[in-house]
This record gives structure tokens, C-alpha cells and sequence, in this order.
């Protein structure tokens, strides 16, 4: 006789932004000074009760409006430990997004909305001049005005790591194709791992857009250090560091869940 046995729950935890909880979330701005870092705002989702969301904006109106309006995880229990599976559920939508009023494109090579974030060689290393390796999985648009999801499928197993978070991209799709305003629910499997059992499935609005199974963490950095043995979650808005380039971007994040799971949470295509 067998017993059957529920999924494995080991760790979790569920944001709706009805506030922004400064004991998870630290907020990441560039220039730190900017007036109009992450906040809570009215949304029109039925994700939430209260309806709200986070927004994250870049505005053309300011001159020091920086290169980046993100909240990160603060907490190393909301870390992404290697040789440990997550699902994460994620949903946002594009409110406002200027383009180039003469190439009528993004006036800037990248710009991220979300990061599992790869982290360097501790502080504490006399090497330490360094960036960290490429992260696992990253959403993003490129500069000829796709959404991308770009997954490290060339990771470092020797040496020194290239520069730059967003590794390759393994999917696209023209924004165009995006109605306005329309509320994407991302899920994601994540096994974050610096050997060949790594996981990173990606299903957008419920259609699987991403299976990849490798080792998508670079063993070492850029100064040629031991990388940290996790990643952590970031949400926002990172683009191209160029004064020159001002888009107006706003993105509200309405509903973001975690859990450390074997199998797929029920609930994370239903709700």
C-alpha cells in the first residue's frame, strides 16, 4: 500500500503591495536622491484586496532621473540558494513607455523588470573590485522593442566572469504584441546552480516560453573570485546608465509569490 504524499512546501511568502514592507523589500535607486523612488499606488487589478500595486517610474521630466527604480529582497531567508527549486509568480504590466520621437524605438540598449540577482565574492575578499557573474534569469526589453527573457546558458566554470547581469537571450516578443496596460503574469521555476542540474522554466500568461536545464550561475565573478551560492530578487525598472537617454517608463507591479517547491503550486495558474 502507498501513501500518497502532498508537495513538499518548504519555504514562501506572498506579496499584493497593499503596502511596501521595508522589513522584506529595500528600495534601489540611482541617483538615490531621485524624486519619484518606488511606491504604493490605487490599481486596477482583481490580484488585490485592497487594490494596489507598486509603481516604478523613470520620468522625462527629471534631470537626474537616474538608471535605475527598483525594490530588492533584504533578507537572506527570501535568498535563491543553489541546489534548492523555487516557483516565483510575478505580475505587472507597462503603463507609460516613451519611445525615440524620430527612430520611433527605445532609446536605449536594455532596460530589465525583473532580476534573480547573482552576487559576487564576499566583501571581505582582497580581491574585491568586482561585479557579480550573470544572473540565472532576467526579464527584459531590448533595444528593438522586444520583451526578453535572457537565461545564463553559457555559464563560467573556470575563470573570470563576463560583465554584465543579463546573459543570453533565449526568448522575444515585439511589444506591439503586448495589448496596453494588459497585466502579464510571469511564472518561473528556478533551481540556481553552478552544476548541470539547474532549472529555468518560464510561462507567460500561462504558456511555457522557457525550458532550460544546465548550470546557470557563473562559478566565479568578474575579478576572478568564488561567486556567493544564491541570488535574490529584484523588481523594476534598470536600463542603460547614459544621461542622454530619458525615456519615460512607468511600471506597476501588482502581485509578486514565492515558494521552494518540487511541483508547481496550484494555485499560481489559477489566482
Amino acid at each position: 500500500m502507498y501513501t500518497i504524499l502532498a508537495p513538499l512546501i518548504l519555504a514562501s511568502f506572498t506579496d499584493d503591495f497593499s503596502t511596501l514592507d521595508t522589513s522584506r523589500w529595500g528600495k534601489h535607486s540611482a541617483p538615490s536622491t531621485m524624486s519619484e523612488q518606488a511606491v504604493i499606488v490605487p490599481s486596477s487589478s482583481s490580484q488585490t484586496t485592497p487594490k494596489s500595486a507598486l509603481k516604478t517610474a523613470l520620468n522625462t521630466l527629471s534631470t537626474n532621473q537616474g538608471s535605475r527604480n527598483e525594490i530588492q529582497a533584504i533578507n537572506s531567508a527570501d535568498n535563491f540558494n543553489v541546489n534548492s527549486t523555487y516557483f516565483i509568480k510575478v505580475v505587472f504590466k507597462i503603463v507609460r513607455h516613451d519611445y525615440h520621437p524620430v527612430l520611433n524605438s527605445s532609446p536605449y540598449s536594455w532596460m530589465s523588470f525583473f532580476q534573480t540577482h547573482s552576487v559576487p565574492g564576499p566583501v571581505g575578499n582582497p580581491n574585491w573590485n568586482n561585479n557579480s557573474g550573470r544572473n540565472p534569469i532576467t526579464i527584459i526589453e531590448t533595444e528593438n522593442n522586444n520583451i526578453a527573457v535572457a537565461v545564463n546558458t553559457t555559464p563560467v566554470v573556470t575563470g573570470i566572469a563576463p560583465g554584465g547581469a543579463l546573459a543570453n537571450i533565449v526568448w522575444k516578443m515585439p511589444m506591439s504584441a503586448i495589448p496596453s496596460e494588459s497585466w502579464m503574469t510571469w511564472v518561473i521555476q528556478l533551481r540556481p546552480s553552478f552544476n548541470a542540474d539547474g532549472i529555468v522554466n518560464v510561462w507567460l500568461n500561462g504558456v511555457n516560453i522557457v525550458s532550460y536545464t544546465g548550470q546557470n550561475l557563473d562559478r566565479f565573478d568578474s575579478a576572478g573570485v568564488a561567486a556567493n551560492p544564491f541570488c535574490y530578487m529584484k523588481l523594476g525598472i534598470y536600463k542603460e546608465d547614459n544621461p542622454s537617454y530619458l525615456p519615460g517608463v512607468d511600471v506597476r507591479y501588482d502581485y509578486v509569490s514565492v515558494q521552494q517547491s518540487q511541483t508547481l503550486p496550484s494555485n499560481f495558474f489559477t489566482d
